[in-house]
């Protein structure tokens, strides 16, 4: 029989007999080009599962694997796992944090087993995509993290919109235990680009998941050590979703943008899945805003406590499109809302009130009965200038960094700010100068 010299499944020469047509001629080409493969691809399988060897020494083996000429555009893409980690490939091991090569020490902290006291690397390889999905998958542990210990602490999930199955596209919150009997319920809208829960995945890795989520806070919350006298006095705690609003159909489950961009291609080098509207996007929550008033105008009228008294934390532009909302709502909301506290504030009053029409009374509302925390390098709770803008009392927030960390470095000051205006009666914010901010701040210290 002559060498395979020709086109990859066409033999010169058919060692059989019988019946032969066209697809007969395929598959016999396709053995013999098998059988010439085959010492290789199971050495790179080998190396693929051999979880000893160095993460970046599989994902070669892997790579190489999927671009060997043997493979039918089929297998080829089962081997780079698109179906969603079905296949047995290098990134499905990756699902665990173990095996990315890190681990959580005692202090709560993700650090490198090969070196305990090196943190994690984003740039594994000079590929970018194999990067992107390596942070991914790290994040993916994060949040698997994060939710176990929410879970543990009472939080439930609760899909959006209301009513909806599991399999339907929809949107996942977290609510405290009982929420809808509580007298006062916390609710937190976070980042446009973030899963609930999750404050900061720089900060999980560097100073602890507790940390750098919402665990530290739901905790300081639901301490039974507190001052609160009765199960009744704990708030209730609402984690919102303003991040994970597309629907992944290969795995039915919501996802943010930066997750979707990661999702397993054909290639490296393919580009990203398109965004169908129809199929890919949920029902009242195509965007940020279309969120804030799903939880508005469905969740909460279900899940509170027609008495309920609310405080709400808003994190930079959702606590913009919080006060929008209000601004169109604020009869219906004015008797419930008892304080606001936004991160970053990108609001200001003149939009509130030309654009969205925002009534006088939310006006007054927001100078007296909300703050604002800010980037600075002056230490937490010191009174900022320039309250005109943002319409409410501006202050430092701890962190001069990053805004993602403010509510980080601050939650602490917001959470004493929310017990006085519900347990005092006739506090709020003096409406500036800050002389008696300042003094009342250094008598506490």
């Amino acid at each position: 029989m002559k060498p395979l010299s020709r086109a990859l499944f066409r033999a010169p020469t058919l060692d059989l007999g019988g019946f032969i047509n066209a697809r007969v001629i395929r598959d016999h080409s396709k053995r013999k080009v098998f059988e010439a493969n085959e010492q290789r691809r199971q050495a790179l399988r080998y190396m693929i599962r051999n979880t000893a060897l160095p993460a970046q020494v599989r994902a070669s083996a892997q790579l190489h694997l999927t671009k060997m000429h043997c493979y039918t555009r089929p297998t080829q893409i089962n081997n780079r796992c698109v179906l969603g980690g079905i296949a047995r490939g290098v990134f499905r091991d990756f699902r665990i944090a173990r095996e990315l090569g890190y681990f959580i020490n005692e202090d709560d902290q993700i650090r490198q087993i090969a070196n305990p006291t090196q943190k994690y690397q984003y740039k594994v390889n000079r590929n970018d995509r194999v990067n992107e999905v390596y942070k991914d998958t790290m994040n993916t542990c994060c949040r698997r993290l994060v939710d176990q210990r929410l879970k543990a602490l009472g939080l439930q999930t609760i899909r959006l919109p209301l009513g909806t199955t599991a399999t339907d596209p929809h949107v996942p919150i977290y609510a405290s235990k009982d929420v809808e009997q509580k007298k006062r319920v916390i609710i937190i809208f976070g980042e446009r680009h973030l899963e609930p829960g999750i404050f900061s995945y720089r900060v999980m890795g560097e100073e602890g998941n507790n940390i750098g989520s919402a665990i530290s806070l739901v905790e300081s919350i639901l301490n039974k050590n507190s001052s609160h006298t009765a199960e009744d006095d704990v708030p209730g705690i609402i984690l919102t979703n303003p991040g994970q609003l597309l629907w992944y159909r290969g795995r039915g489950r919501a996802v943010t943008w930066t997750e979707w961009m990661a999702l397993p291609r054909e290639s490296a080098v393919h580009e990203s899945f398109r965004i169908d509207p129809d199929k890919n996007k949920i029902p009242k929550n195509g965007d940020y805003r279309e969120h804030v008033g799903c939880v508005f105008d469905d969740a909460l009228p279900e899940l509170l406590h027609k008495d309920a008294k609310v405080d709400i934390i808003g994190l930079e532009w959702t606590g913009n499109a919080v006060v929008e909302y209000l601004s169109q709502h604020w009869p219906i909301w004015q008797g419930q809302i008892d304080g606001i506290c936004f991160c970053e504030p990108q609001h200001t009053i003149p939009d509130l009130i030309n654009i969205h029409g925002a009534p006088q009374s939310l006006i007054d509302f927001l100078s007296r009965r909300s703050r604002a925390y800010l980037l600075s390098d002056k230490p937490l709770d010191t009174p900022l200038e320039e309250r005109d803008e943002c319409g409410c009392n501006r202050y430092a927030s701890g962190e001069d960094l990053y805004q993602e960390n403010i509510i980080i470095r601050s939650w602490p000051s917001m959470l004493r700010w929310f017990e006085e205006l519900s347990s005092v009666e006739g506090f709020e914010e003096v409406e500036g100068p800050f002389d008696g901010q300042v003094q009342a701040i250094t008598e506490d210290i």
